[in-house]
């Protein structure tokens, strides 16, 4: 008997409660249960509808779906481990796979022909949401980091610090060296930069980090700072105000939002569709 329908509780337990079947708990297990017998009953009806009847997948997207799956346990063993454990074997999961990139090849196929937005219609998004295309202030950041490993003799806490300021000194007495410092000292991938980090807004970078960063003026040079990486020494290049982005700026987002939300509105309606008594049609039984 095939039993795709343990591949589907196989993937609830998985996903919704990050756990295995068999470490679910009585309610838990209800619930996936449900919305595994759900799901299946979804594949069944998408699978036997018009969209998906020319539809073949080819052995390497099997396997290469198969081979994402492998990738998330320590070895092999652990994977057929918890096959076993789900009531599942290597041939029944290829046959879910197989099953699954079809259905996800059909839903594709509902939305090949969906319209993109006019021109009228984004300048209509972008009106009626001005207050959502504010950009908040950002702050262009350089860093020198010199860092903590006490496996390594000139990286130990207190040999660290000392780097750290002697670069501090050399800084004070000549700012503009902060390029040629970053590049020469820095131990963040950045130094190939000069110490560039880019752009950021507030939350986008460790809070010790960001409390200096926002409280220098541009061209400024922190003292240093240490964070659990090590000690960093962080410049201000400079500083964007909070401002309205243009609708030039927002059309390519904007565009890509309204289609996609088509998109995922034509799904949802062409699911209904294909689930609906009007187009029923037999479950397979021997899948549950």
């Amino acid at each position: 008997m095939s039993n795709i329908y343990a591949y589907h509780l196989l993937r609830v337990a998985q996903e919704k409660f990050s756990r295995k079947p068999i470490e679910l708990t009585a309610e838990e297990i209800k619930v996936a249960r449900e919305i595994a017998r759900r799901t299946l009953f979804v594949e069944d009806r998408i699978l036997a509808s018009e969209e998906a009847r020319d539809i073949s997948v080819s052995s390497d997207d099997v396997d290469e779906a198969r081979q994402a799956m492998v990738k998330v346990y320590d070895n092999h063993s652990c994977f057929l481990e918890e096959l076993r454990e789900s009531d599942l074997d290597e041939t029944t999961l290829l046959v879910a796979l197989d099953r699954q990139l079809k259905v996800d090849k059909a839903i594709e196929k509902v939305v090949v022909n969906i319209k993109e937005p006019n021109e009228i219609e984004i300048a209509n998004f972008y009106k009626q949401r001005k207050d959502n295309f504010y950009r908040p202030e950002q702050r262009a950041v350089s860093q020198i980091l010199i860092t903590i490993n006490p496996e390594f003799s000139e990286n130990t806490p207190s040999v660290a610090r000392k780097r750290i300021e002697d670069i501090h000194v050399q800084l004070k007495m000549k700012p503009k060296s902060f390029s040629r410092l970053a590049e020469l000292h820095s131990e963040c991938p950045s130094a190939l930069q000069n110490g560039s980090l880019g752009v950021f807004s507030r939350g986008k970078m460790m809070k010790s980090l960001e409390d200096v960063v926002f409280e220098l003026s541009i061209g400024n040079i922190s003292a240093p700072v240490e964070t659990e990486v090590g000690f960093h020494i962080v410049k201000c290049d400079n500083i964007i105000p909070k401002h309205l982005v243009s609708l030039k700026e927002a059309r390519a987002d904007i565009a890509a939002a309204i289609l996609e939300a088509r998109c995922q509105t034509a799904k949802r309606n062409w699911i209904k569709l294909v689930c609906s008594p009007t187009n029923a049609v037999p479950v397979d039984r021997e899948l549950i």
